[in-house]
């Protein structure tokens, strides 16, 4: 967005990430489990997010792990993967707190994506996933998924993301899974999470940054 802004004549223009909940603040509690859960939440859009999930299907049944899907789904889409068992469908959670204690108690791992064509999916070229930075407070690894044009992908390669993946391919899709199945990649991965949410994502910290930026123009 800084740089779509900056082309179009824009002059100081400084990046403020989403305002966090700020209120949960957990650690994973996922105990030992015959089922491995990653968990996407949210809603899907037409073609270009179901393709995408089509393929993270497909590593998944690979991979013996599940896909825990939150949201609002219609019943021609819940059919289309029906013959998937690898997948459950969750409806949406009224309240975020809800959804939170729901994926802490239930998810291994939690899925941010775009599609790997951004000029199918415009918007990810300067939209940044609010919701990532919420679940960077829950103490569970999250796996991105986007291509590098994408804003999230240029962030996750500045920042050296560790479960990050530049495409949907069905190699590099099991071959991040398989990391992700090690617990010591695991808990590398949630201490990134716990940097960038006491950090960067820190709502307090955003917040006086966004005051600061007012105050001073």
């Amino acid at each position: 967005m800084k740089e779509i802004i900056s082309l179009h004549g824009g002059k100081n223009v400084s990046v403020v990430y989403p305002i966090p909940d700020g209120t949960f603040i957990a650690h994973g509690r996922r105990i030992k489990s015959e089922k491995f859960n990653f968990a996407i939440s949210g809603m899907l859009l037409p073609y270009f997010f179901e393709k995408t999930v089509e393929k993270i299907n497909d590593a998944v049944e690979e991979t013996d792990t599940n896909i825990i899907m939150i949201g609002s789904f219609n019943q021609d889409y819940k059919d289309s993967l029906q013959n998937s068992s690898k997948i459950s469908f969750y409806k949406k959670f009224e309240e975020l707190y809800d959804l939170f204690n729901f994926m802490v108690e239930e998810t291994d791992v939690i899925i941010v994506f775009y599609s790997s064509d951004t000029n199918e999916e415009i918007r990810s070229r300067y939209s940044f996933p609010s919701r990532f930075v919420e679940f960077c407070h829950l103490g569970i690894p999250v796996l991105i998924i986007a291509p590098q044009s994408s804003a999230i992908g240029k962030w996750a390669v500045k920042n050296a993301w560790l479960s990050y993946v530049d495409n949907e391919t069905k190699t590099d899709l099991v071959s991040i899974i398989n990391k992700l199945k090690n617990p010591d990649f695991r808990l590398a991965c949630v201490k990134q999470c716990r940097y960038f949410a006491e950090m960067d994502f820190n709502p307090i910290k955003i917040h006086n940054r966004l005051k600061l930026l007012i105050e001073n123009n």
